[in-house]
């Protein structure tokens, strides 16, 4: 016993199925128009794919999203992978803002048209407080480090400190310009 439904099939109402619903390779369930896919009562929504009929994905009724796992202790959790962000397209930007009620507080950032920079941006400043630099140079407070670790914005003027390629921790400032 069953339907089947070959082509097309409108429903202007609610139908109710009390078992799974199959379809074959390369079919989808398609949502028009604005409407969403719902749970009743305060059930999880689990998302199975492969042969074995796996659980790949649960989005809570507490509003957590899990992937890789039935029981995410976060706003979303990635178990047993790496979560990859990527700019889909050289120049784009690529990064995580972390925002307190809204605000931005702090960005991570990828620039790909900045020489491949990663930088932890203080938005509240609106400067770059740590950048890592391709050529594996770090600077803190400077958005060009001249050393391999770098504080402050130019070593030469007495403003900043560095440790050199030997290992040398080197303090530039000057204790009468403070």
């Amino acid at each position: 016993t069953g339907l089947t439904v070959n082509g097309r099939t409108e429903l202007n109402d609610r139908l109710t199925i009390g078992d799974d619903i199959w379809m074959t390779a390369g079919q989808g369930v398609y949502v028009l128009n604005g409407a969403g896919m719902k749970t009743t009562a305060a059930n999880d929504l689990d998302f199975f794919a492969g042969t074995t009929n796996t659980q790949r994905m649960r989005i809570a009724a507490n509003g957590r999203v899990g992937i890789g796992t039935t029981s995410p202790q976060d706003k979303l959790e990635v178990t047993d992978g790496m979560l990859t962000l990527d700019s889909g397209a050289s120049g784009d930007l690529t990064g995580v803002r972390i925002r307190d009620d809204g605000t931005n507080n702090w960005t991570i950032l990828y620039r790909t048209w900045e020489d491949d920079d990663l930088e932890i941006y203080n938005e509240m400043a609106n400067k770059v407080a740590i950048i890592f630099k391709p050529d594996n140079k770090v600077g803190i407070g400077t958005h060009t480090p001249d050393h391999p670790f770098q504080v402050g914005t130019n070593t030469s003027n007495g403003n900043g400190a560095y440790v050199s390629a030997g290992g040398n921790w080197t303090n530039t400032s000057d204790r009468n310009t403070k």
